[in-house]
């Protein structure tokens, strides 16, 4: 399944998965995902700052 031979242009993004589709929706998927985290991620953020600036310093 896992191929790393060093033959340059011959497909280099089909290392890991069978054909480009599967590469693609992988790809696509992590990048939802990494996009809800990251979005998560900046409004639990902003939620901490508001408390810290209206209940003074927090440690978080």
């Amino acid at each position: 399944m896992v191929r790393l031979s060093r033959t340059p242009h011959r497909q280099p993004r089909t290392y890991y998965f069978p054909s480009n589709m599967s590469y693609s929706l992988l790809t696509s998927l992590y990048r939802h995902q990494f996009e809800l985290i990251l979005s998560s991620l900046l409004l639990d953020y902003s939620f901490h700052s508001q408390l810290a600036t209206t209940n003074g310093p927090r440690i978080l």
